[in-house]
Formats: C-alpha cells, sequence, structure tokens
C-alpha cells in the first residue's frame, strides 16, 4: 500500500488474533468454508466488484466470529 502506518496497524491487529485464529483453524471441517470464503473475496477483488468484495469479507467476518464464539461458549 505504500502506508506504514496501515501497515504497522494491520500487522499489530493481525498479531492480536493470534489465539482466536487457532481455534480457528483448529476445526478441519472449517477450512473447506475458509476456503470457499477466501476465493469468493479473491474473485471480487479480481474483477473490481467492490460491493461483492464487502459483502464477501462482511460474510466472512461474520461467520468466523460466529465459530470462535461458540467455541469459546462451549
Amino acid at each position: 500500500s505504500g502506508m506504514p502506518r496501515l501497515t504497522r496497524i494491520l500487522n499489530s491487529l493481525w498479531d492480536a488474533t493470534e489465539v482466536y485464529r487457532g481455534l480457528y483453524f483448529q476445526d478441519g471441517l472449517n477450512h473447506r468454508h475458509i476456503n470457499e470464503e477466501h476465493a469468493a473475496l479473491i474473485a471480487a477483488l479480481r474483477v473490481r466488484d467492490t460491493r461483492a468484495a464487502v459483502a464477501a469479507q462482511a460474510a466472512h467476518r461474520e461467520r468466523s466470529l460466529a465459530h470462535v464464539s461458540n467455541q469459546l461458549a462451549g
């Protein structure tokens, strides 16, 4: 991005989620969903479809949050 401050902020956020990523990736069945969601996001980015990219990211974030929340709740 050529934006060092933004890169530092994103790296800090990424590092802060390490424990939750471990929970998220621990479930082998979840890998298929992760791959599908990432593929949808990449496809939208390739054709520069901003709305689809934002929607794909939002859906991925919501599903990730729900999955980790369920794991934390037991």
